[in-house]
């Protein structure tokens, strides 16, 4: 929901228009009601952004809907805490305080795979590949630690298409 900001890796962050429209509108085109965590709903600063939201939020039936972690039962706390653990180490979140840096992000990933949705935009042509592949590197793939341990683009694709070429020819 919240175009991401690089810097200072990056010279510039991510435009909302520019971010909504290669990212948010055809997400929400290819899902019709989606999910974010509450600690995304908390860092909502943006009126734009705000405003986006809002509006998925009152639209009839609701486009947006809000996880709250008080709504999951013992095993679903569980394993979420579990794949936070493996998650936060690599960001600037440390649960112990529940500092605001990076929380959003790890009880996100908790629940999604970002990187899935991404590729299910560009294997159905939801979206503008060249713009996907830009989003990818910018959010996984900048700085020489990332370039260390995440795939390049080509390969994130090929290791995706390899995951998903069963359910893929069923397709």
């Amino acid at each position: 929901m919240i175009p991401p900001d690089r810097r200072p890796p990056a010279r510039k962050a991510f435009d909302f228009q520019l971010f909504q429209s290669i990212w948010l509108d055809p997400i929400f085109n290819a899902f019709p009601k989606l999910a974010i965590h509450e600690a995304v709903y908390d860092e909502l600063i943006s009126p734009s952004v705000e405003s986006y939201v809002q509006e998925k939020l009152q639209a009839v039936p609701p486009r947006l809907i809000i996880h709250s972690d008080s709504t999951l039962n013992k095993t679903e706390k569980m394993l979420r805490v579990s794949i936070e653990k493996r998650i936060y180490p690599l960001t600037k979140y440390d649960p112990i305080l529940d500092n605001r840096d990076d929380r959003g992000e790890v009880k996100t990933l908790a629940y999604i795979a970002v990187k899935e949705l991404i590729y299910y935009l560009y294997t159905k042509n939801l979206s503008d590949k060249q713009a996907l592949k830009y989003l990818y590197r910018y959010q996984y793939h900048l700085t020489k630690r990332e370039k260390l341990t995440n795939p390049n683009w080509n390969e994130f694709v090929d290791d995706m298409n390899d995951l998903y070429q069963a359910f893929l020819k069923n397709k």
